[in-house]
């Protein structure tokens, strides 16, 4: 060993003319001498630079020695090639996906010295893995809030039986959300075709100066119930909730149902501070208006945030308004222009989205 490793001192790698024989020999003799690949490939990159030979060659190459370490001919190579799909290199990635999971085949190849498209293989093949993008969700749920979500999701599939002492018909439900002057279409409706010559579209895009306004809207089996517009510059309170917002709601009821009018109304909201204020209890109480019970963090379980909104709003996009006149009368053409079955549909979904909760254990299941 040391007349070898004084014999690679002296080797010059400026005097020699880069072949595959010299290549391979020279990384056969560093690493007798326990150099690191890294470490040999670099001192080749800085002789030899963009003619130097590849990582992943030389990687090949070094797997071969280690294959034919009982070879005398160094220079020759193995007879035959060294699978690079082996349990050692599988057990690598394996190893070093878990410790970064967001790590790219590339950042793979580098780490491991196996080459992309052995690293694709090992991935796909023999890991059986595919790389997916991470889901949103509205909240880190804590073990409690997945065990509250679970209990008030069964107690609601209990009352809403089929001979259950709760009807779907009856249920109310409504929200706030933001609508802008100018909406912004979704990536996949914002995709067209162009030809080989043909420009990219554009779109504006949304800035913080962008006008927007609160809307309250609720509805039931029946269709849209109570549709209010938060005036500017004020906040929506339990006084405002309770002086403007539910009273529609109220009048609309009767007008549905003019011979009960509220006394068999359920209605589903979440849990803002307006909706569970002593005044807004109050207020349904003296009405015989009942609240049913909602999760807090639940926006999956609440028809207007999984279904209604989300329709709304993708309806509304790419349509500019100067007015909000004009973007109250969009709203509302937009709500009556929603079958009648499909406000039905959505108390259905919400049902079984209740379902879903208690089987998925309380945690968010839209996208897994």
């Amino acid at each position: 060993m040391t007349s070898l490793k004084k014999y690679t001192k002296q080797l010059s790698l400026k005097n020699m003319e880069g072949t595959k024989e010299q290549y391979r020999f020279y990384i056969f003799t560093r690493l007798k001498l326990r150099d690191k690949p890294k470490k040999i490939h670099d001192d080749l990159q800085a002789v030899y630079g963009v003619n130097c030979v590849p990582y992943s060659t030389m990687y090949k190459w070094i797997q071969a020695f280690q294959a034919e370490e009982s070879s005398s001919k160094p220079g020759m190579g193995p007879a035959r090639p060294f699978p690079a799909r082996n349990e050692q290199n599988i057990a690598l990635v394996e190893r070093l996906v878990a410790e970064d999971p967001h790590s790219t085949i590339r950042e793979l190849s580098e780490a491991s010295g196996v080459s992309v498209g052995t690293i694709h293989s090992i991935l796909h093949e023999d890991l059986h893995m595919r790389k997916l993008a991470a889901r949103w969700v509205p909240h880190l749920l804590s073990e409690d809030q997945k065990k509250r979500r679970v209990e008030c999701s069964r107690q609601l599939l209990n009352d809403f039986e089929p001979n259950g002492p709760k009807r779907l018909c009856d249920i109310v439900t409504g929200d706030e959300t933001w609508l802008w002057f100018y909406g912004i279409p979704n990536k996949r409706c914002n995709r067209a075709w162009v030809g080989p010559d043909g420009d990219r579209p554009v779109v504006l895009r949304q800035g913080f100066q962008s006008r927007k306004r609160l809307f309250s809207i609720f509805f039931n089996a029946q269709g849209t119930v109570a549709i209010d517009i938060l005036p500017e510059k004020t906040t929506i309170n339990a006084t405002y909730y309770t002086g403007v917002v539910l009273p529609k709601v109220v009048k609309e009821v009767c007008n549905q149902r003019p011979t009960v009018g509220t006394s068999r109304t359920l209605l589903l909201h979440d849990n803002a501070a307006a909706h569970k204020a002593k005044v807004t209890t109050t207020f349904l109480s003296d009405r015989g208006i009942q609240i049913l019970d909602h999760p807090p963090y639940s926006p999956d379980l609440a028809p207007c945030d999984f279904w209604l909104f989300p329709i709304l709003k993708e309806r509304l996009a790419g349509q500019k308004f100067d007015r909000v006149q004009d973007l109250a009368k969009a709203v509302k053409s937009q709500l009556d222009a929603i079958p009648k079955e499909d406000y039905q549909g959505a108390l259905f979904a919400w049902r079984r989205r209740l379902e879903k909760c208690v089987r998925v254990k309380g945690e968010y299941f839209e996208g897994m």
